[in-house]
């Protein structure tokens, strides 16, 4: 699903989205494509598919904007809802903005409506053991105001368009023809948002729900009340205007992190990582087998000798990464702009003391870390559980940090730290 209105009249290669599929890359003609048919990505049925095609041809005749986020349920949106309907449009300076939301942990397991309607095993925890659930209620409460508060923020800006979406809407698909994309939630959501951008677009990351260290302190005997980290996140509620602002006035500029470019079986796969990848058994049980070594990109020269591995896994990260699970296992926090990547075997079953010293190193720029898969089943996790990829015994997957930069807004350390 696109922002409404986002599409329309910018370019001859447009992108329509609509909630579980998305319109690649269609050449428009008088309202027509031409050159190409246009195609279908994930799972939708045609009728509903011609239903998007149809209202989206409409749409481009009458040079109007696409309001299409209530399209499975046959629903139109308001103005209100659409954003940049204050004058904006058409204007040169006019900013295409992207909100990507999570939802609240509480409406994961409560959705809404139901509470509303009829008490449900989890809600009745709510009541009856209230410290089971912990802060859950709050947290949704937090997170709800800091969408609100971001939204009023771009209903207040004449030279911007935006929409907004749920990230488990986005199925994967590549995110287009927007000039910046704003995700609502912690690193979680900044990262499944990632892999879906290439090097054009840049994302600012808001942190809907900050861990408040009195807060888990106070409740340390009760539950854990650790809310999010927002590591990767450059704003909050408290801020988020301030930063926009900024971003959109030039005065804070975006970095470019390195990113994971894996191969398997001799092809790129489409989702770069910006934290890490973790090659696996898909049981967590189970031994992961596989052989690797480094070699010269490009050229047929090892650098490190074949070794053999039975662990846990193996986990290969960014700079960006190398503060989360890396570090967590051991590993060294990098310089958030270095190009390397770390990679570490974990819980190493036995190896042969001629291996111990390549359990875990570097891969430059000019590297490439090559793995032969030696399991019946095998599993590659990209930035978490949310993207992953079955292997079979003897696949070859190949790591390295050829892959686009991602452009991000960060947060200023040094402001923080005072």
């Amino acid at each position: 699903m696109l922002a409404r209105g986002i599409t329309n009249g910018w370019s001859t290669s447009d992108v329509v989205w609509t909630q579980n599929y998305v319109v690649r890359e269609g050449r428009v003609s008088g309202g027509r494509l031409r050159d190409k048919p246009w195609r279908r990505s994930c799972c939708i049925s045609s009728g509903k598919a011609k239903l998007a095609w149809s209202r989206w041809r409409a749409s481009s005749s009458t040079r109007a904007p696409i309001r299409n986020e209530k399209l499975a349920h046959g629903l139109e949106s308001t103005e209100e809802e659409t954003g940049g309907g204050r004058g904006g449009a058409g204007r040169m300076a006019t900013k295409r903005v992207l909100l990507l939301l999570k939802r609240s942990m509480l409406d994961g397991y409560v959705p809404r409506e139901a509470m509303s309607v009829a008490e449900t095993p989890f809600a009745s925890l709510l009541v009856t053991h209230p410290k089971v659930v912990g802060n859950l209620p709050d947290r949704h409460r937090v997170h709800s105001h800091t969408v609100e508060v971001c939204k009023d923020v771009l209903r207040r800006r004449a030279n911007v368009e935006w929409d907004s979406i749920m990230r488990d809407e986005l199925q994967g698909c590549p995110i287009r023809k927007v000039d910046l994309v704003v995700t609502i939630g912690g690193d979680g959501t900044l990262l499944q948002a990632s892999n879906c951008l290439d090097d054009s677009i840049p994302i600012l990351g808001v942190n809907s729900d900050p861990t408040i260290s009195s807060e888990v302190e106070e409740h340390l005997h009760q539950f854990d009340a650790t809310r999010s980290t927002g590591y990767l996140c450059a704003a909050t509620a408290d801020n988020f205007e301030q930063i926009l602002d900024d971003i959109l006035d030039g005065k804070k500029k975006p970095l470019e992190l390195t990113r994971i470019n894996t191969r398997i079986d001799g092809e790129d796969y489409s989702y770069p990582a910006l934290n890490d990848v973790l090659l696996s058994h898909p049981n967590p049980a189970a031994v992961s087998r596989c052989s690797y070594r480094i070699y010269k990109e490009g050229v047929n020269e090892p650098r490190t000798p074949l070794v053999h591995s039975r662990s846990s896994g193996l986990r290969i990260c960014t700079a960006a990464g190398s503060t989360a699970a890396m570090a967590s296992a051991g590993g060294e926090p990098m310089d958030l702009l270095s190009r390397d990547l770390q990679f570490m075997i974990r819980e190493p079953i036995s190896p042969h003391p001629r291996f111990r010293e390549y359990l875990k190193g570097w891969i430059t720029p000019t590297e490439v870390l090559k793995v032969r898969w030696c399991c019946r089943q095998g599993v590659i996790h990209f930035d978490g559980s949310h993207v992953s990829q079955q292997v079979k015994f003897g696949s070859v997957i190949e790591f390295s940090s050829n892959a686009p930069l991602l452009k991000i807004f960060a947060r200023d350390t040094k402001k923080d730290e005072v």
